[in-house]
This record gives structure tokens, C-alpha cells and sequence, in this order.
């Protein structure tokens, strides 16, 4: 497979492996996801009526807020036009 080398020990068994990220973006986010699967699997878990409950409080709360005027609704897309000009600026600041 091309963009990934293997590291070996003495008798050849595969010990590490290089992953070119460039190729195997995709790759590298499944193993990712497994990592952090596996270092949460013992995190105290919400049940699903749970967390279904306090999406519906806080999806009415924002309703009401939107319907008494307390707040403004802002466009979906022009929100993530400037979220995504805002990224662009840190990392054109970090690659300095």
C-alpha cells in the first residue's frame, strides 16, 4: 500500500507504521475515532431519554427567546462564512 511504511523489530514482526497523511487522511480519522472510543469507554454514560430531554429545555428556551425578541436569529450560512474567515486568520497567525 502506497503512503504507509511499517517498522520492524529483529525478526521482522511489524512494530510501528509511518502514515502519510496527505494520502490517508481518511485513514488516520478511523484510527483516531477508535482511540478516543477506547480511552471514553469507561466515562459515566447519560441515557438517551436523558439527553433527549435537555436538548428539547434548551432547544424550547431558544425558541422563546427567538419568538420574544430577547434575541436575534443570524443566517446559518453567513455564521459560518465568518467561523470559517476567523480560521483562516489563526492559522495563517500560527504558520507565521
Amino acid at each position: 500500500m502506497t503512503g504507509i511504511q511499517f517498522i520492524t523489530d529483529e525478526k521482522g514482526r511489524k512494530t510501528a507504521a509511518v502514515i502519510d497523511l496527505k494520502k490517508h487522511k481518511a485513514l488516520w480519522e478511523d484510527i483516531e475515532d477508535v482511540l478516543v472510543s477506547r480511552s471514553r469507554r469507561h466515562e459515566k454514560r447519560i441515557p438517551l431519554d436523558k439527553v433527549k430531554a435537555g436538548l428539547r429545555g434548551m432547544l424550547d428556551s431558544r425558541y422563546d427567546d427567538i419568538k420574544s425578541g430577547r434575541v436575534k436569529p443570524i443566517d446559518g450560512e453567513a455564521f459560518f462564512e465568518t467561523l470559517r474567515q476567523r480560521e483562516d486568520e489563526l492559522l495563517k497567525q500560527c504558520s507565521k
